[in-house]
């Protein structure tokens, strides 16, 4: 072929046909964390075409049935919801839940949340048993002493506090 272009000085040039190469496609996954979103790309491995994006909302509250109970003996265990930072719930099969081997008496205890597949990271959430209430079985007062009975709710109690006033309205009350 012969091609009238400057540049050629009026020599023949060549052409050539090349064929168009097909987008062959790989889907790239970055985490999404506890404080950041992660995406799901579907990436052109040849040209860096992006043909898709969608993002993986970061878990925002990881939220106890109940994070107080009353001591009975029993063991407790709440029920774990998670949430991400658009409100969905995360379904279960995203994290795994570690609970203490016993929960049963008074005191503090902790839950642990492991991320995986799409998401990363590792959280804690707390709940707490509460002694039993406590009730005045029998009260007595003479001249300059007070007497109190307490009715026992729970064996893992170490103490009681009683608060008390002199005044109707109690004012200036006291704890023991």
């Amino acid at each position: 072929t012969i091609v009238d272009d400057p540049f050629k000085n009026g020599k023949e040039a060549e052409t050539e046909d090349i064929p168009e190469k097909s987008h062959s496609y790989k889907t790239y996954t970055t985490k999404a964390t506890l404080s950041k979103n992660g995406k799901v790309e579907s990436k052109c491995t040849a040209c860096g075409y992006v043909k898709s994006t969608s993002k993986i909302y970061y878990p925002k509250k990881i939220k106890l049935s109940t994070t107080s109970y009353t001591y009975n003996g029993k063991t407790k265990k709440p029920s774990v919801k998670v949430t991400d930072s658009k409100g969905k719930t995360i379904s279960s099969k995203y994290y795994t839940v570690s609970r203490p081997s016993s929960s049963k008496k008074v005191g503090t205890y902790t839950i642990k949340v492991k991320f995986k597949t799409k998401y990363t990271g590792t959280a804690k959430v707390t709940y707490k048993i509460n002694p039993g209430k406590t009730s005045v079985s029998k009260l007595s007062a003479s001249k300059k002493s007070l007497k109190v009975t307490i009715k026992k709710k729970s064996t893992q109690v170490t103490g009681y506090q009683i608060q008390y006033s002199t005044s109707k309205k109690f004012t200036s009350s006291k704890t023991k």
